[in-house]
């Protein structure tokens, strides 16, 4: 069976002028030793030729602005998907095990920092019906652009924006230390309930308050110094996520806030937020509707 990879090759500088300046080698370790020997102060590289009827080539690391990057075209580019090529990029981590990877940044349409993923590692989403999907990300070059999947490119601030507007919450398939992400949900007394606090506030309704007179309305993501007034204001506008199959936030209304992993359920009073008995809101849980789970892709 013929290779996929023809051959290694080091660029001495991308930035070059004119004809590049590049270096052949048949084995990957060869290909690594000439790259560790060009200067730091530009921008080298190595990549790989491959074998098609119309051959192309893709860098695998590059010397950017100081230290070596390992890029993930070869992970998310069809045409280069195999086993030969993942064993490659995997082998090259270990032989430069200093070099780093992009990462991406996940936001608030606000653009508050929620958390990062690195290069081809998988994002988590949930979306209101209850599905959920694991997808690998990608990061560009520009560090505000990314791949979700091979072909689907967003801009960060996009990404953040149509996530809100759906109830889509999201976070690391893989969650580093300090790298989890809070959100929140909302729940509603619905309108095909025989509940008659709907409205009122929770001195009326403390009483009276069962979970299975709720449905769960919306999912969103938290920013870590977002209060539960952001959250009323946010949504009382009339550009308000979601205004088309909720009602705007009002009395009656509960948060459910989930930071560091700590679930905390509040109810929307008359004036602020009244933090409702311990275990209440797992009882809303066991009502959210709960589908089926996509594989990564």
């Amino acid at each position: 069976m013929q290779s996929f990879i023809d051959h290694f090759y080091v660029c001495e500088d991308l930035s070059k002028l004119g004809p590049l300046d590049i270096q052949r080698f048949d084995t990957l370790q060869e290909a690594v030793t000439a790259y560790r020997t060009l200067s730091g102060d530009k921008v080298k590289a190595l990549g790989v030729q491959n074998t098609l009827p119309r051959p192309g080539t893709l860098d695998f690391v590059q010397h950017l602005n100081g230290k070596d990057t390992l890029l993930s075209d070869c992970l998310r580019l069809p045409a280069w998907r195999n086993a030969e090529i993942q064993k490659t990029w995997s082998e090259l981590r270990e032989l430069l095990p200093g070099a780093q990877r992009r990462t991406i940044r996940f936001i608030t349409p606000e653009y508050k920092d929620l958390f990062t993923l690195q290069d081809g590692e998988s994002l988590k989403m949930r979306y209101m019906d209850g599905t959920t999907k694991t997808t690998p990300c990608f990061a560009c070059s520009d560090g505000y652009h990314f791949y979700l999947g091979a072909n689907q490119l967003f801009h960060i601030c996009q990404f953040a924006e149509i996530s809100r507007a759906n109830g889509t919450i999201y976070m690391p398939h893989t969650s580093h230390e300090g790298e989890r992400a809070d959100t929140y949900e909302i729940y509603q007394v619905s309108r095909y309930s025989a509940a008659d606090y709907r409205f009122a506030d929770y001195g009326y309704a403390k009483d009276k308050m069962k979970a299975s007179d709720y449905r769960h309305v919306y999912s969103g993501m938290l920013a870590k110094d977002t209060t539960l007034d952001d959250l009323y204001l946010l949504h009382n506008r009339d550009d308000r996520p979601f205004a088309h199959q909720m009602t705007s936030m009002s009395m009656s209304d509960i948060i459910v806030t989930e930071k560091a992993g700590k679930r905390t359920g509040y109810y929307v009073d008359s004036f602020g937020f009244t933090e409702l008995p311990t275990g209440f809101e797992r009882q809303l849980s066991k009502g959210r509707t709960q589908k089926r789970t996509e594989p990564e892709r």
